[in-house]
């Protein structure tokens, strides 16, 4: 197969995924691959941009399609970028998703056109099984936070408070000024 020069000008290609993962009951780390059918290769779980979407909303909608796992997001993992077989760039940006019990419980996977088979395997085998080096670069990199007790995220929401009206035209306590059209 010979590979077309990519488009000038053209944007990448754009897509996010995640490694997925979880701790068994004897606290044990397994990772989840995907088999792809098409293709027929392993790789982490991961898809094309849709038209208004972000970069997070994405991995998590992938991963929802391609493995039946609903995921909050996790620590960001990087990203990977690559010539596809048709010429264009790709870019794919990568999170930790942790799979709880009760997604795991209630995945919806059925073996289709574009996923074969999903498995779970500890990172030693995930380093043989994947089909790219640009994955397991990835999973390299999920490893050392897990190492490190980083793998587990939490939200934080940081709010700012809005323009109120000054203190010089509010005669009542600071706490009830009102905020202005801006501030809103």
């Amino acid at each position: 197969m010979t590979l077309r020069e990519p488009q000038r000008g053209a944007d990448p290609v754009l897509a996010a995924g995640a490694v997925c993962w979880k701790t068994t009951r004897k606290g044990k780390l397994r990772l989840l691959v995907v088999h792809r059918t098409q293709h027929k290769d392993t790789s982490l779980p991961k898809g094309k941009v849709d038209p208004g979407e972000t970069l997070p909303e994405t991995a998590v909608r992938e991963i929802a399609e391609e493995t039946g796992l609903l995921v909050g997001l996790g620590a960001p993992l990087g990203v990977v970028e690559y010539r596809m077989p048709n010429g264009r760039d790709k870019k794919v940006y990568y999170w930790a998703a942790q799979a709880d019990p009760l997604a795991i419980a209630n995945s919806t996977f059925v073996s289709n056109d574009e996923i074969e088979e999903l498995t779970w395997m500890s990172v030693k085998k995930a380093r043989k099984r994947l089909s790219y080096p640009h994955d397991v670069d990835i999973v390299e990199r999920f490893a050392e936070l897990y190492e490190q007790g980083r793998a587990r995220t939490f939200a934080i929401i940081a709010l700012r408070h809005g323009k109120a009206t000054p203190p010089t035209d509010w005669d009542g306590p600071d706490a009830t000024r009102p905020l202005l059209p801006r501030g809103e």
